[in-house]
């Protein structure tokens, strides 16, 4: 009788064991499948609105500079580069930029940072002389 009842103990144990391992890979799979359907519907309107939320940003950031260059003491192609860097340097603060410059029409530009270049072949730069804001990476 003992040896009956203990093979009987070890197949159960054996069908529930197995039983339950099934189940947990059907859960398993099934909420890997419910997840990743999730994620699919909700990773593109994420990424949507993380990108208006940046068009918004650089958008209020070419207004601010747009206002900047309008200004007299900018504008002015006698005032002397003294005069302006001022104006800039405190932008470059208040907007927490890295930098910023102020190119001629030969797209040779001086920054704030004391560096000079020319960018008269960057697109950025032929944009703005055509009088669009641009942005670049």
């Amino acid at each position: 009788m003992k040896i009956i009842k203990g093979k009987l103990l070890v197949f159960l144990g054996l069908v529930i064991g197995v039983i339950c391992i099934g189940l947990g890979i059907v859960s398993l799979i099934s909420s890997s499948n419910a997840l990743i359907s999730n994620l699919g519907k909700t990773l593109p309107k994420i990424a949507e609105q993380s990108a208006s939320n940046i068009g918004g940003r650089i958008e209020g950031q070419l207004s601010s500079l747009e206002i900047i260059a309008a200004s007299n003491i900018i504008k002015d192609l006698k005032n002397p580069w003294k005069n302006k860097m001022p104006i800039l340097l405190e932008e470059v603060k208040r907007s927490k930029a890295v930098k910023m410059g102020i190119a001629d029409a030969n797209g040779d530009i001086k920054y704030t940072d004391g560096k000079s270049a020319n960018v008269k072949d960057r697109s950025y730069f032929q944009e703005a002389f055509a009088g669009k804001g641009a942005v670049s990476e």
